[in-house]
């Protein structure tokens, strides 16, 4: 699971915790005592091999825009996305991708055209997306890009470059 290490200026000694998707509150002693603190907090790392990506930025970026916070508050209200700690905002255990379809589009294809992929198909690929992404519409978004591809990948005389 991916790990989220937050870090923050502090100007007192404080408790720091780390964010994990299996504990998103990051308490992991219910009996331990949390300072709660105002400080601008940033994102250190992010520790996973399958979400360190460009996409992954950019995602983050897309995010942190005041021109698409409008979109993610009406979000909040119609599917449930939450606004965690580091400015992030997530549906259950997945990044909120907002913004626009070209960022979509490359998320898709990380998941279904790099070549460790291998082209799943629209469950798989959907499944493996939903991990670490949410967007409203991303299982059809999903469905008509794996359809244009597999009419890419059967024309293609390579049998290693077909959707399965």
């Amino acid at each position: 699971m991916p790990t989220i290490d937050l870090q923050a200026q502090l100007t007192k000694l404080t408790h720091i915790r780390t964010l994990s998707f299996d504990n998103p509150t990051g308490d992991n002693d219910a009996d331990m005592t949390h300072t709660e603190t105002n400080a601008p907090v940033w994102i250190r790392s992010i520790e996973d091999d399958n979400l360190n990506t460009d996409i992954e930025t950019e995602v983050l970026h897309a995010q942190s825009l005041k021109k698409n916070q409008i979109q993610l508050d009406s979000w909040h209200r119609a599917h449930g996305v939450g606004h965690r700690p580091g400015d992030l905002w997530w549906k259950g255990t997945s990044l909120v991708v907002v913004g626009n379809d070209d960022l979509e589009r490359g998320v898709i294809s990380l998941f279904h055209d790099h070549i460790a992929a291998g082209h799943p198909g629209i469950a798989k690929t959907t499944q493996n997306i939903a991990q670490y992404y949410w967007w409203p519409g991303m299982r059809d978004h999903i469905m008509q890009y794996i359809k244009g591809c597999h009419r890419r990948c059967s024309e293609s005389l390579d049998y290693s470059d077909r959707c399965v």
